[in-house]
């Protein structure tokens, strides 16, 4: 169905029918909300900037928390481009029904704030999965306000490399940390169902972060059909395949890693059924050369078409992926038998005996102050002068009756020395 062509209502000049922002005064273009319109509700308060993109079941807009003026993303509901079930009011703000498209409408409202729940109890996740900020229900409609991502989805990060596809060594090192974050929401009960090139952003820093939890659901509740076709596993394709559970979310990675790796999408999950169990063909999905034959055995169990067969767990796949990449994670030093430090014999005497060896060289150092005194004195005497023989005499003969009766005190009168 052709789109009628589009007048800018700010510029007032046509543009593409698909334009979501003029090209002319970068106004957004309708049914998108304009350029600062406010979204309030018990204090909230949320202005709408630029048209991020828009999908069959809503649009997504930068915006910014009027409280803080920190830069958010909006999502809103608003099911117009492929269900059809919604329009503007004549306001421009409000959203109504078609005729006989109530109960659509309420439906898909519903389920969108179920998934605004779900991210609200995302404020405190890990890097790599996306904050929820708030959720409003509001002008006939719902939001979802999230953190504002600066970046570009995957699929575009792989579309700008000169060859059209990402290496392992670019990749790899880049999931461990969404693998983790994945496993952050496993643990809170939650499969995202809609792993893909799409809804992960690249950031500027090279690092991953996981958003759109749009298909999100609390395990063990109601799983509506939610996928993107080529990436989803086939027990969301078919109702006859059993229920989706964390080892969904293990097919749509390995899924998504495959096409980083090629540049193009996989095969559809209900394709390779058709070609497997039905007609006996071999396997169409393409595992590429780039991978060792470790690295295509982990992928090929990740993307195993019955999910029996996969890992059941995001912890399980990511094991397994580094058990087969080595130089994923950087080695630990060598310990034991490979490396044995050579003996330094002094060393270790002096570390058993430190308290010997401390007293020893007081011993020696204070020995070499004796003998350096003893030497002082021998000079002294050796330089003094030679005494007269008569005088040398009396004072022999003096000395000897000292030592034979000693004195009992000595005085000086006159400068003489008197013996009592």
């Amino acid at each position: 169905m052709t789109e009628p062509e589009k007048i800018c209502p700010a510029c007032q000049r046509p543009v593409d029918p698909w334009a979501i922002i003029c090209p002319h005064c970068g106004e957004n273009m309708p049914p998108a909300l304009r350029r600062g319109t406010l979204l309030q509700k018990e204090g909230a308060a949320y202005e709408i900037e630029t048209v991020l993109g828009q999908g069959g079941f809503g649009i997504t807009y930068q915006g910014r928390d009027k409280r803080t003026g920190s830069a958010v993303a909006i999502k809103e509901f608003f099911p117009a481009r492929k269900a059809r079930w919604a329009k503007r009011d004549s306001d421009g703000v409000n959203v109504i029904p078609y005729p006989g498209q109530e109960d659509a409408l309420d439906t898909g409202r519903m389920s969108f704030v179920k998934e605004a729940q779900v991210v609200s109890r995302l404020d405190n996740s890990p890097p790599s999965i996306v904050k929820g900020v708030d959720y409003l229900e509001i002008n006939g409609t719902a939001y979802l306000i999230l953190e504002y991502l600066p970046g570009r989805p995957l699929f575009k990060e792989v579309r700008s490399r000169p060859d059209g596809k990402l290496t392992p060594q670019e990749i790899f090192p880049k999931l461990l940390p969404l693998m983790d974050g994945i496993c952050w929401i496993h643990a809170r009960n939650i499969i995202h169902r809609d792993i893909c090139p799409d809804n992960i952003m690249w950031k500027p820093d090279g690092t991953l972060t996981l958003t759109d939890f749009g298909s999100a659901r609390q395990l063990g509740g109601k799983m509506t059909e939610h996928f993107k076709p080529r990436y989803a596993p086939v027990e969301q394709e078919t109702s006859t395949a059993g229920p989706a559970g964390r080892y969904s979310d293990v097919y749509t990675l390995a899924m998504t890693i495959l096409y980083c790796l090629t540049g193009e999408n996989p095969a559809q999950s209900t394709e390779r059924v058709s070609c497997v169990m039905g007609n006996g063909q071999p396997d169409p999905l393409f595992l590429p050369d780039c991978l060792t034959p470790q690295q295509k055995a982990v992928l090929q169990k990740a993307a195993a078409i019955r999910p029996e067969d996969r890992y059941q767990t995001m912890e399980e796949f990511k094991e397994a992926l580094i058990a087969a990449t080595p130089w994923l994670i950087p080695p630990r030093p060598i310990t034991g038998p490979d490396l044995i430090p050579v003996p330094n014999p002094l060393a270790e005497f002096v570390k058993a005996h430190l308290v010997g060896v401390i007293l020893a060289g007081v011993a020696v150092v204070l020995a070499l102050i004796l003998v350096l005194a003893l030497t002082a004195s021998h000079d002294v005497r050796a330089t003094a002068p030679e005494l007269p023989a008569a005088v040398a005499a009396e004072q022999e003969k003096t000395d000897d009756t000292q030592l034979k009766n000693p004195p009992e005190s000595v005085t000086m009168n006159g400068g003489h020395l008197w013996i009592r």
